[in-house]
């Protein structure tokens, strides 16, 4: 859901929300303060109070302008992005990672044949780096809940490593798992 325009339009409800409370809360101040003041003040003051109250209306009107003008940049959802289904050929490597650590659909891969790489994680902000077998990073993936990631990989022989490269917790430096790419041949 978070992933779709609903989601979008709810995250911005909720980064919203506290400002529309504040806002709210000094219309009816101003208001109630330009009522007390036809009864209290004098001609020149009742006109300064009617000012702040047209004052604050114009920059309410400009505020949710503004606001309502900026909805078309949101962007809209494209559903799930696990998504593209594989092409004939492609291998799939399955990564749920989880407060620390990582279940993989397979371990073994076979070299030769492009793995596609679909990530998501369970409970929080996980960044999954991929590394070489002889340690280069080669992609990161910025897992967070509810959303899938996917790449795609041409992979050599040899033994890749996870990591988690967002801090998430106490076992944060003890999350990785391994996976190896088989030769041709399957050695």
């Amino acid at each position: 859901m978070w992933g779709s325009s609903l989601g979008a339009l709810l995250i911005l409800l909720y980064v919203t929300s506290p400002f529309l409370v504040v806002f709210f809360l000094l219309v009816f101040l101003s208001v109630r303060r330009g009522r007390q003041a036809e009864k209290l003040l004098n001609t020149s003051k009742k006109r300064l109070a009617v000012a702040e109250v047209l004052w604050l209306m114009l920059v309410a009107s400009i505020w949710t302008a503004v606001n309502v003008s900026s909805l078309s940049w949101i962007p809209a959802g494209v559903g799930d992005p696990a998504l593209a289904v594989p092409a004939a050929g492609e291998q799939v490597l399955e990564v749920e990672a989880f407060m620390w650590g990582y279940n993989l659909s397979t371990t073994t891969l076979e070299a030769g044949r492009p793995v596609r790489v679909v990530a998501w994680s369970t409970d929080t902000l996980h960044s999954t780096g991929i590394y070489s077998p002889d340690g280069e990073l080669l992609v990161t993936l910025m897992l967070m809940p509810g959303m899938r990631e996917q790449v795609l990989l041409t992979l050599e022989p040899g033994v890749y490593t996870l990591r988690c490269l967002e801090f998430c917790g106490d076992g944060h430096a003890f999350m990785s798992a391994v996976f190896t790419v088989a030769g041709a041949g399957g050695g």
